[in-house]
């Protein structure tokens, strides 16, 4: 009977992605000659404005994508691995504000799977175990770090780490390997980000290594001896590793590396098309939405500072 819903819910998604934009729409917003008129074409493509500002439009979008979901998800906890970024970051929001007294509701994600108050609650009392077990010592370790030291940025790398291993770890048990892979992969394009930041940056081994979260398709010990060892070091052991090709792109200026990393996602994704009665393309299109969203962002940002249209179009993500 799952498979049969999976069907049906599949069935209003691959609706629905024909409201996605495509390169062409791309090119016209790049091509557009103000603010204005790139808001006209988002409108057409069912960005309805209402006057919002361009951040609250595309936050709106992400909102009715999770609603959507959520509306036509047999099980919405299969998605879980992809929305609990949300509870993560809004863990950094009121960790923040708790210690230095300063509102956080506005900079808050939604939805989420623990409730705001919840974590609120958790962090004023420091009641950890009202938190899901995923985040509890993360929460515990970034409360300490910024009591202890006031240095937000430690507490930040903690929770981003601890944000990634409860992707890996809501979706490794996924009966369905598409789901398993995208979380792995989510990992694994994280790691090597932070390994070239951290790189670049000169950080210790083990700070790096402290940084980094689990992923299985990359050796940690090993990518963490090459990113503390130099760049070029760090460039050549990515290039013996599955993801090779961000190897190559990471030759090119690190730009072209983080675009590879967010482009591998919508290009994994792209196969969940042959998939019927799985939640794969219930994944896929979020993924998908959420690539739409930051090419949206990166041209909005782009028009605003002044770029002309080829640094712009140099910028944007797979769609």
């Amino acid at each position: 009977m799952k498979d049969i819903d999976y069907a049906t819910a599949v069935a209003r998604v691959k609706v629905h992605e024909t409201q996605l934009l495509t390169d062409d729409d791309i090119d016209r917003l790049i091509g557009a000659k103000t603010i204005d008129e790139a808001a006209a074409l988002l409108n057409e493509k069912g960005y309805s404005s209402q006057g919002a500002p361009a951040e609250q439009l595309l936050d709106n979008q992400l909102e009715n994508t999770w609603a959507f979901i959520r509306e036509i998800a047999p099980d919405f906890s299969e998605f879980h691995f992809l929305l609990v970024k949300n509870d993560f970051h809004n863990l950094k929001a009121v960790l923040k504000g708790a210690v230095t007294g300063k509102p956080y509701e506005s900079i808050c994600l939604y939805p989420t799977i623990t409730p705001l108050e919840t974590l609120k609650t958790a962090i004023d009392e420091q009641r950890w175990s009202l938190l899901p077990a995923y985040m509890q010592k993360t929460a515990e370790k970034a409360y300490d770090y910024f009591v202890s030291t006031l240095d937000g940025q430690l507490s930040e790398i903690c929770i981003d780490k601890g944000s990634i291993n409860a992707v890996v770890l809501l979706s490794k048990d996924n009966k369905d390997s598409f789901i398993r892979d995208l979380g792995e992969l989510i990992a694994a394009t994280y790691s090597l980000r932070i390994a070239v930041r951290c790189s670049k940056l000169q950080m210790s081994r083990e700070f790096i290594f402290d940084a980094l979260p689990d992923c299985q398709s990359v050796d940690k010990s090993a990518l963490c001896s090459a990113a503390a060892a130099g760049f070029d070091e760090l460039t050549e052991y990515i290039g013996k590793t599955k993801y090779s090709k961000a190897a190559a792109e990471l030759a090119n200026g690190i730009a072209e590396f983080e675009k590879w990393c967010d482009n591998a996602l919508v290009n994994y994704v792209s196969k969940a098309r042959y998939l019927s009665f799985t939640a794969a393309p219930l994944a896929a299109y979020i993924i998908k939405k959420e690539a739409e969203l930051k090419t949206v962002r990166i041209i909005v940002s782009g028009k605003r500072t002044g770029l002309d249209d080829s640094q712009i179009k140099a910028r944007v993500r797979a769609v």
